[in-house]
């Protein structure tokens, strides 16, 4: 079931970079990612009151989950959508094709006993980023086009967040006193649309979260919120539980080959052949980091 759930996972992120971009086309950023997180909110509640699952923690453990709510979807999201006003949508895939290295990185410095680190799996993410490199390199110009920098900046900030964010999660998610992960996905979902609405009324107003909605618009972010959020989070944390973070990490190495593939189905685009080399490299560089056989245990 979980190497079903991962390319579906890659699928429902796959879009997003597309639907983020109607987004800020019409709406302010971080106004446009409060209403991904708003909306991701009210579709959990619906999930977890039809299928009874539980989603209530101990006071301690939730402050834990609603900081980590901060790292996983606040932060990046804000970051993300901003990063999307300045810079192309190549150049944002590539850096959060970053996921990965950033959730190794943290891992082994910060939290040295969250990760089961090997040589098969620092093989498979230095692969798999160079994928990416291909696949994106010729998009990405830096021509001076004003907040160019800012930007690459702000999206090279969302991906430690996303980083940070898995390592903490899977932090929480060890032990004898672990979080469930469904539990854990509704309080940082929590903490996420909290945040962002209060940051979004006291930047833009409260009407921004309703006033400037175009119909397309607001139906990217019904995309946004139901599956590259509700949805995809449920998904991404249960492999999280199931594998470790930088095994379920690695799932942002398939988005771009996603990408490529909507874009053919969708507007009759043939890919490049360094689009179609870096797509066989990011799939190798899955298959490394993936393996063949479960992860060894993780040392609490």
């Amino acid at each position: 079931m979980n190497r079903i759930l991962f390319p579906l996972l890659a699928c429902f992120w796959g879009g997003s970079f597309v639907a983020i971009k109607a987004v800020v086309t019409d709406v302010p950023p971080v106004s446009g990612a409060a209403m991904r997180a708003l909306i991701a909110l009210a579709a959990l509640i619906l999930i977890y009151g039809v299928r009874g699952m539980a989603f209530r923690v101990p006071r301690r453990d939730a402050v834990r989950l609603w900081i980590a709510g901060l790292f996983s979807q606040s932060f990046p999201f804000m970051l993300l959508f901003w990063g999307e006003t300045k810079v192309a949508p190549g150049l944002a895939g590539i850096l959060n094709g970053t996921v990965p290295l950033w959730t190794l990185v943290i891992g082994l410095v910060l939290l040295r006993d969250v990760e089961a680190f090997t040589r098969r799996k620092a093989a498979g993410l230095g692969l798999g980023l160079a994928g990416i490199a291909v696949i994106f390199y010729p998009a990405i110009r830096f021509g001076g086009a004003p907040g160019e920098f800012e930007g690459t900046l702000a999206l090279v900030g969302m991906a430690a967040c996303y980083g940070m964010g898995i390592v903490l999660t899977r932090r929480l998610q060890a032990g004898a006193a672990k979080i469930p992960f469904q539990a854990s996905v509704f309080q940082q979902q929590l903490s996420a649309a909290a945040s962002l609405a209060l940051i979004a009324c006291v930047l833009n107003g409260p009407a921004s979260l309703w006033a400037p909605w175009t119909p397309k618009a607001f139906g990217a972010a019904v995309y946004l919120g139901v599956c590259s959020t509700a949805l995809g989070f449920l998904i991404f944390y249960h492999l999280i539980s199931a594998w470790d973070a930088v095994r379920a990490s690695a799932v942002t190495y398939l988005v771009p080959f996603v990408g490529l593939v909507l874009d053919f189905l969708f507007y009759g685009r043939i890919p490049k052949n360094n689009e179609i080399i870096g797509v066989f490299i990011v799939v190798a560089g899955v298959v490394l980091v993936q393996g063949l056989s479960r992860p060894a245990p993780v040392k609490n």
